[in-house]
């Protein structure tokens, strides 16, 4: 599996939003949890990548409620 830490641009892979004209934006923790360091990080790359405001947040959730990975749909340029 590619390292996702650092945002990287994956094909999409969700049947809701595999069209052809999007691309997820993935972050994971580095520990396996997201310090808020981290998603700091996800949220200035998601703007930078043209994430707009309103953009829905899909998130994985440890059984301890902590942030283990945030993605967000990008349209494909």
């Amino acid at each position: 599996m590619p390292d996702t830490r650092l945002g990287h641009r994956l094909p999409a892979t969700d049947p809701a939003h595999n069209d052809g004209m999007t691309v997820p934006l993935k972050f994971s923790g580095a520990s396996k949890n997201l310090t808020f360091d981290e998603l700091e990080k996800f949220v200035q790359a998601a703007r930078r990548a043209g994430a707009g405001g309103k953009q829905p947040v899909t998130a994985v959730v440890s059984t301890t409620g902590k942030l283990k990975q945030l993605q967000v749909f990008l349209d494909e340029e």
